[in-house]
């Protein structure tokens, strides 16, 4: 099991992720057809690894990982309690691992190729920055959509000169609120205004000029909240 560490008098439930993983599956369950979904990252040979593979494979996503035999696939303890609050430690280990080799191999570039949209999650910020760069350009001269999601609000702090150079690939942008304010308080946004935040960053520098940026931001008192080419629209 891969909490067998977690004593057994707490309740637990075990879920495949992490967040980027869960995308693709529900991407993946809209879209229907199977294999329209591939995801690509760094597991360990542990075992774990494997478990993800099978729960990818029963949703139709397929699966091209990178395979480190020396490290331990990552793994992520959620502590939820009442009102909805929750807890989160991360063990990263083989999802720090990815390399820009394995991105640009024949096998899964082909995949690069055929795809017609890209998501990535802001913690490659952290270990495959030169893969970030890569697809986007791709993205860009192919005119294919390229997505991130912020991650974590500190990414844009500890990672400020990468995300920079990344931002202006992101076709689409998806956060959080906290994400999106520290993000406007680390690049010197002239509003510290959430709605103002939003609006701006939809509104910075992008390199495909063809498709207009839209921001999605969760974590307000509305569900969710769109911008793009200067309409916005709020989701309860």
């Amino acid at each position: 099991s891969p909490s067998s560490g977690i004593n057994a008098e707490y309740g637990k439930d075990e879920v495949t992720g992490g967040a980027t993983q869960n995308t693709l599956r529900v991407a993946q369950w809209y879209i229907g057809t199977p294999d329209s979904t591939v995801i690509v990252g760094c597991v360990g040979g542990d075992g774990v690894g494997d478990v993800l593979v099978e729960a990818m494979r029963k949703e139709g996503v397929k699966t091209e990982y990178l395979v480190d035999r020396t490290a331990k696939t990552g793994l992520c303890a959620v502590l939820i309690t009442e009102g909805a609050h929750r807890s989160m430690v991360t063990r990263l280990e083989a999802a720090n691992l990815y390399t820009y080799d394995h991105l640009v191999s024949r096998k899964v570039w082909e995949h690069v190729e055929k795809a017609e949209c890209f998501y990535v999650a802001g913690f490659m910020l952290n270990y495959s920055f030169d893969c970030m760069i890569k697809l986007g350009t791709h993205a860009a001269e192919e005119n294919k959509c390229f997505v991130m999601n912020l991650g974590a609000p500190y990414l844009s702090s500890l990672f400020k000169d990468k995300m920079e150079k990344v931002l202006p690939y992101c076709d689409i942008i998806v956060g959080n609120s906290d994400e999106v304010l520290e993000l406007g308080r680390n690049f010197g946004f002239p509003s510290s205004d959430l709605y103002d935040t939003i609006r701006t960053l939809a509104e910075t520098n992008k390199i495909n000029e063809k498709r207009k940026r839209m921001v999605m931001i969760t974590g307000m008192k509305i569900l969710l909240f769109c911008i793009k080419m200067g309409h916005s629209r709020s989701f309860q």
